[in-house]
C-alpha cells in the first residue's frame, strides 16, 4: 500500500466513523477556503458527503440527502459538542 492508498484508506474510515454506509467517492476538494476530502456516502437514508479537513483529519461538514427524521446539513463542530456537554453534565444533579 502506497502513501496516497494509505490516506485515502485513513479518510475513509473517519468519514465512515460519523456516518456509517458503503463509500462511493472520495476526491480533495475546496471547501469554503479549507483543502477537504470530500467522501459520498451511500446510505439507507440517501448519499451523504462528509467532509473531512485534509491538515488535521477531523470531520468538517456533513450534508447530503436527508429525509425528514435527519437534520438538515450539519456543521460540525467536536470541540463546542464537547464543551456543550460538559456544561450540561455539570447541571444535572
Amino acid at each position: 500500500m502506497n502513501q496516497k492508498q494509505f490516506i485515502n484508506r485513513l479518510i475513509q474510515i473517519i468519514a465512515l466513523s460519523k456516518v456509517p454506509g458503503k463509500v462511493v467517492k472520495v476526491a480533495l476538494e475546496n471547501e469554503d477556503g479549507y483543502v477537504v476530502y470530500g467522501v459520498e456516502i451511500s446510505t439507507s437514508n440517501g448519499i451523504k458527503d462528509v467532509k473531512v479537513d485534509a491538515e488535521n483529519g477531523k470531520i468538517f461538514k456533513i450534508d447530503g440527502d436527508y429525509n425528514e427524521k435527519d437534520n438538515n446539513d450539519k456543521e460540525v463542530d467536536d470541540d463546542k459538542a464537547d464543551n456543550d456537554k460538559e456544561t450540561n453534565d455539570d447541571n444535572i444533579q
